[in-house]
C-alpha cells in the first residue's frame, strides 16, 4: 500500500476507510548503504537517503516530495549510520522549502 500511495493512487485510503477522515499523509522511506574503504584504515561510510512525501488523500491537489542524502564515516556501521543521520537531521532542519502546504492549502 505504501508504494501504491507514493505512486499517486487513492485506492488504499478508500480501502482503509480514511478518505473522509484525513486531509493527507506524510510518508517517508529511508535507505542506507555501507561501503568499506581499505585504503583509509577500513573506514566505513554510510550513504543514507531519506525520501519524504506529503500526499493529499482527496487527490484534489498535487503532493510534494523531498529527497535528502547524507554521508557518514565511522569504524563501525553503527557509528557511520549515526553520523549520516545527524547530517540528515541538520539538512531537514535547515530546509526552508519543506512544508505541509500541499495538503493544507486547499481547506
Amino acid at each position: 500500500m505504501f508504494q501504491e500511495i507514493l505512486n499517486g493512487s487513492g485506492g488504499p485510503f478508500a480501502r482503509l476507510g480514511l478518505a473522509n477522515s484525513l486531509d493527507g499523509v506524510v510518508l517517508a522511506r529511508q535507505d542506507v548503504h555501507y561501503a568499506q574503504n581499505p585504503s583509509l584504515q577500513n573506514v566505513i561510510s554510510a550513504t543514507m537517503q531519506l525520501k519524504v512525501a506529503v500526499v493529499p488523500v482527496s487527490g484534489q491537489s498535487d503532493g510534494k516530495a523531498w529527497t535528502f542524502t547524507a554521508y557518514g564515516p565511522g569504524f563501525t556501521k553503527e557509528v557511520a549510520r549515526q553520523a549520516a543521520e545527524e547530517r540528515l537531521i541538520k539538512q531537514i532542519t535547515t530546509d526552508t522549502n519543506m512544508s505541509l502546504d500541499a495538503i493544507t492549502s486547499n481547506h
